[in-house]
């Protein structure tokens, strides 16, 4: 049976070797596109454990983003960046149903 762990957190502080040990042993791993593409590049059999390999390719630009936050909020920087982008997400979509309400209501 496949051990599931929550999506948060990641592998990044294990070794290379703990990682492909884990995934031997059909544990789900979370890592990086920059480690899994290095760890590729090393010779690592990356694609044999594709299904066991939970790549964060969507945590990329929140954490090219949060390095102008303030170094004090530590790893924390990528989430204040995603909760910005959902609460200006969240802003759209009420300016939007507004704008949609006032109009249905003139008719």
């Amino acid at each position: 049976m496949i051990e599931q762990r929550p999506s948060f957190g990641g592998d990044d502080a294990a070794s290379d070797e703990t990682v492909e040990a884990r995934l031997g042993e059909e544990q789900l791993v979370l890592m990086t596109k920059e480690r899994f593409t290095r760890m590729l590049q090393d010779g690592y059999p990356m694609f044999q454990y594709r299904t066991l390999i939970e790549t964060t390719w969507t945590a990329a630009l929140p954490e090219r983003l949060a390095t102008v936050l303030p170094a004090r909020l530590g790893r924390w920087r990528p989430v204040v960046v995603d909760m910005g982008v959902l609460a200006g997400f969240a802003g759209v979509l009420l300016a939007a149903t507004t704008t949609l309400q006032r109009r249905h209501d003139r008719r």
